[in-house]
C-alpha cells in the first residue's frame, strides 16, 4: 500500500528537486523548457534535418530521380522519406506529390507509345483471348 502526503507534510526530497508542490492539486500547464528530476533543463527537439548550404539547389535533381525511380518501380517510400527529410513536411508533400504524378504519367506514356509493340506481343503470346480484347477496344485510337 502507498503512503498518502497530506498538504501540512514536507513533500521529500525527490518530488522537491523536481519541483512538484503537494498543495497544488490541480495540473499546470506544460512549460516551454521542462526540467527532468535531476534538476536539468531539457531544450526543445532540434528541427528536422534540411540541406544546409541551399535547400532548395537541389530540387531539380531530387525531382528527376524520384520521377525516375517512380517509372522503374522502385520503391517510393524511400524516396517519400527522403524528401520529408530534405523539404520539410509541406515542401517534402509537394516535391513527393509532384514526381509522383510526373512519374506515372511518364510510364504510362512510355508503355502506351514506345513500349507498345513489345507489350501488345507479350500479352498476345500471354493470354490467347488477348487478340480479341485489343481488337474490341481498337476504337479508342492506337
Amino acid at each position: 500500500m502507498l503512503p498518502t502526503l497530506h498538504a501540512s507534510q514536507p513533500p521529500p526530497p525527490l518530488l522537491q528537486s523536481a519541483g512538484l508542490h503537494i498543495a497544488d492539486s490541480t495540473p499546470q500547464p506544460a512549460k516551454k523548457d521542462q526540467t527532468h528530476l535531476d534538476g536539468a533543463s531539457v531544450a526543445a527537439p532540434p528541427p528536422p534535418p534540411q540541406v544546409e548550404s541551399d535547400p532548395y539547389g537541389s530540387l531539380p535533381a531530387f525531382l528527376v530521380a524520384y520521377t525516375v525511380s517512380v517509372v522503374v518501380l522502385f520503391p517510393c517510400m524511400i524516396m517519400q522519406v527522403m524528401s520529408g527529410a530534405l523539404y520539410g513536411f509541406w515542401m517534402g508533400l509537394v516535391v513527393s506529390w509532384l514526381a509522383t504524378s510526373v512519374g506515372q504519367s511518364l510510364a504510362f506514356l512510355l508503355g502506351r507509345y514506345l513500349f507498345r509493340p513489345t507489350v501488345k506481343a507479350y500479352l498476345h503470346s500471354t493470354w490467347p483471348t488477348f487478340p480479341a480484347i485489343d481488337q474490341v477496344g481498337s476504337w479508342v485510337g492506337e
